[in-house]
């Protein structure tokens, strides 16, 4: 998915500019971003760490990668 180059890249110049980029705000604007196209497959992903953090889950645990591959799939 060229979406996932893109995006990636874009968080890779910020790092190099040195912009700290909290994981969160990652996932955020990547669930963001992708909400107007997959809006079903964005909500699951927030319903989900809506749930981890209520329950006391570290959001760490959800990976960006694991993101990735499952929009992939969707």
């Amino acid at each position: 998915m060229d979406f996932n180059v893109t995006f990636n890249n874009v968080v890779v110049r910020l790092i190099f500019s040195e912009l700290t980029i909290d994981f969160i705000d990652k996932v955020n604007q990547y669930l963001k971003s992708l909400e107007t196209v997959f809006s079903s497959w964005a909500e699951r992903q927030r319903n989900t760490l809506r749930t981890m953090r209520a329950i006391g889950v570290m959001v760490t645990v959800l990976n960006f990668e694991f993101l990735i591959v499952d929009i992939l799939e969707e």
